[in-house]
């Protein structure tokens, strides 16, 4: 018999792709995986989708990158984030503190990246963590749906953080996060970012941050 976690887990990962689908969404899991991703889903994929939640918004300023640079960017980038999350995967974790450190090295890559090709002139605060985070973020929980690797994502998915957008911040004030922060989410620097991450894990107590984004994200789309 199935893990009742890892059965919760399918459930929460079909109810995001619906929402994300925003269609009648065929019954089969594979059919509905395969309109969202496409027919080869890969740890890639999931980093190029999560890209295009940030075009309109945060990222707007890139379409004056020149298109060949702005595709390598943005494929670099991606093949980062796989590589990133395949390393955290096989080597596991120990500890929060491991995997916020993991976070922060991330962003430091993508943050490289993103330099040695321009792409920060292009955007009006820089590629800042704000920006970096959403991306890393929903990435991860593209991953998590694709459920390619749900087994090795159960065994960190503890540790994961709830990714910050317009939506979760506004969730957050339902259980009494109210985070004085004069910035838009986009602009956050780690340390906002840090503050919000650990005071959301606090008010949550025993519910994982990254599944009771799950819930709220879907409620916000319904």
């Amino acid at each position: 018999m199935e893990d009742k976690e890892l059965a919760m887990t399918r459930e929460k990962n079909r109810a995001h792709l619906v929402a994300i689908y925003r269609g009648e969404a065929p019954e089969s899991y594979e059919v509905l995986k395969e309109k969202v991703f496409g027919k080869n889903p890969s740890k890639e994929v999931a980093a190029n989708k999560a890209y295009r939640t940030l075009v309109r918004g945060p990222l707007g300023g890139i379409g004056k990158m020149r298109k060949e640079e702005k595709m390598s960017w943005r494929n670099e980038v991606d093949k980062l984030i796989s590589c990133c999350v395949t390393d955290l995967l096989e080597n596991g974790l120990q500890s929060q503190e491991e995997f916020d450190t993991w976070h922060y090295e991330t962003y430091e890559k993508m943050l490289k990246i993103s330099n040695s090709y321009g792409a920060s002139e292009f955007l009006k605060c820089g590629f800042t963590y704000g920006i970096a985070q959403k991306w890393l973020n929903i990435a991860i929980k593209n991953m998590i749906v694709m459920e390619l690797w749900i087994e090795e994502f159960e065994k960190v998915k503890e540790y994961l953080h709830a990714t910050v957008d317009n939506i979760i911040i506004d969730a957050s004030k339902g259980i009494g996060i109210n985070l004085q922060s004069e910035s838009a989410w986009s602009r956050w620097s780690h340390d906002v970012y840090m503050d919000f991450q650990n005071i959301l894990r606090y008010q949550l107590g025993g519910e994982l941050p990254i599944m009771w984004e799950f819930d709220k994200w879907v409620e916000d789309r319904a």
